[in-house]
């Protein structure tokens, strides 16, 4: 349930600096709104130097502290959005929390993203109304099955495939992540000319180029200390097999 009210957005920030392990004790037992008002105020001290844009509108709703740990930074969203043309028509199949999305969307023509969890789905409509977002539309539903049975053509589809398997290890293999990107390429160049995947940052290049032939450029993504993701830019009109590599910092 969202909370998007006067009340609720007035004791988050009128709470915002204060000790989120003591609200809850002061707290416990009290509304449930209260206990989504220290959320928010949790996931926004966790965020607040990697969503420092985003945090600007203040009904920004995070579903749960997850959804936190796990977004795109406001940095990493603007560079993926880079990668799209103008005025494109964009699918993403990743949605959580929409940081990507909507980036993209300031970009796009329109963005329709399909989100799994059916609360992050829910909290990513909220958030691109109060965004201002018009061009931005919200499914919930298992993208795959969406993929299959849509009838649309998109300009580019995104992708960030999840990197952890049911028992919370990591996972490299583009193969073993969900949805398995792979498995789905017949599907997704039958939608889409440019296909945007972001993936683990350690992944095998050539690897990489073996899974998803017909790649254009290859993004890795990180400073000088570390590399943070790797990003292929598949053009499923490419068949000179010429593949340019970039390093963005």
């Amino acid at each position: 349930m969202i909370h998007d009210n006067d009340e609720f957005w007035e004791w988050v920030y009128r709470n915002i600096n204060d000790d989120v392990l003591s609200l809850r004790l002061r707290n416990h037992g009290k509304d449930e709104w209260i206990d989504a008002a220290i959320t928010q105020i949790e996931c926004r001290r966790r965020c607040n130097s990697k969503l420092t844009d985003t945090l600007k509108c203040r009904h920004f709703v995070f579903p749960s502290t997850l959804s936190a740990e796990q977004c795109t930074s406001d940095i990493l969203a603007d560079f993926h959005a880079g990668l799209v043309d103008d005025c494109a028509n964009v699918l993403d199949m990743t949605c959580g929390l929409g940081i990507d999305t909507f980036h993209i969307a300031r970009k796009a023509s329109s963005v329709t993203a399909v989100e799994l969890n059916s609360d992050t789905a829910e909290a990513a409509a909220h958030n691109a109304k109060a965004l201002s977002l018009s061009n931005v539309t919200i499914l919930h539903g298992d993208s795959t099955s969406y993929l299959k049975e849509c009838d649309k053509r998109f300009d580019t589809i995104f992708i960030d495939p999840a990197r952890r398997g049911d028992a919370g290890q990591r996972l490299f293999a583009l193969s073993d992540c969900r949805p398995d990107v792979t498995a789905l390429l017949p599907d997704i160049s039958a939608h889409c000319r440019k296909l945007i995947v972001k993936a683990s940052p350690m992944l095998d290049v050539t690897h990489t180029l073996r899974e998803l032939p017909m790649t254009r450029d290859i993004y890795i993504v990180g400073n000088t200390r570390e590399c943070k993701e790797l990003v292929s830019v598949v053009d499923f009109t490419n068949d000179t097999n010429d593949v340019t590599i970039h390093a963005w910092t």
